[in-house]
């Protein structure tokens, strides 16, 4: 129990760290969660301060979830579900960050690198399929929630303890709460599309 535990606050204090929050105020002295989408993540952030600081977000995002991972890999070898705790708590601590009111993003950068610490080969398969299917739907939100679909079913169907498989559908569904505002904005035509962010000149 004890070794759950502190898997969980290791993931989750690197996963506070909200790397869109510093970067906003550091290149234009704004809180980047009051525009845009008003979300403290990488698409956000590529919207409001353009592709490199978007692509330097995501990054260091992902790479809160690797870190977890192969700390409590290092601490604990050999078991399976304590580095998955890690990964889901890292994911977790991003959304509802604790030192930013509990305001965060929307993890999915983190999700990504847990599925590739986890395990690398079908990690890379299942980012590639969120990125193919975001690129045919041109809504980043679509792919989004496909990598938490996929990493669910990634935990049901390979042998992973039961522990796992029941969080990673708890955090499917945290992670369809959290894209409900995007889907609204599909339906009412105001979600910005892939092409349209691509296709912006920025300050």
């Amino acid at each position: 129990m004890g070794q759950m535990v502190i898997s969980c606050l290791i993931g989750y204090f690197l996963g506070c760290f909200q790397t869109s929050i510093f970067i906003g105020r550091l290149v234009k002295q704004i809180d980047i969660r009051e525009y845009g989408s008003q979300n403290a993540g990488a698409s956000n952030t590529t919207v409001i301060l353009g592709l490199p600081y978007g692509v330097i977000t995501a990054a260091i995002d992902i790479l809160k979830a690797v870190i977890a991972i192969v700390i409590v890999r290092y601490l604990y070898s050999g078991d399976l579900v304590l580095p998955v705790l890690a990964g889901i708590a890292a994911v977790v601590g991003h959304i509802f960050p604790i030192f930013f009111g509990f305001r965060g993003g929307k993890g999915v950068a983190c999700l990504i690198g847990t599925v590739l610490a986890l395990e690398p080969a079908k990690g890379l398969i299942i980012v590639l399929v969120s990125v193919a299917v975001a690129i045919i739907s041109d809504y980043v939100v679509v792919g989004s929630t496909m990598i938490y679909i996929l990493f669910m079913l990634f935990m049901i169907f390979d042998d992973y303890p039961i522990l796992a498989k029941w969080l990673a559908g708890l955090l499917l569904l945290v992670g369809l709460f959290k894209h409900i505002s995007n889907y609204q904005r599909i339906i009412n035509q105001t979600e910005i599309k892939i092409s349209q962010t691509f296709g912006r000149k920025k300050d």
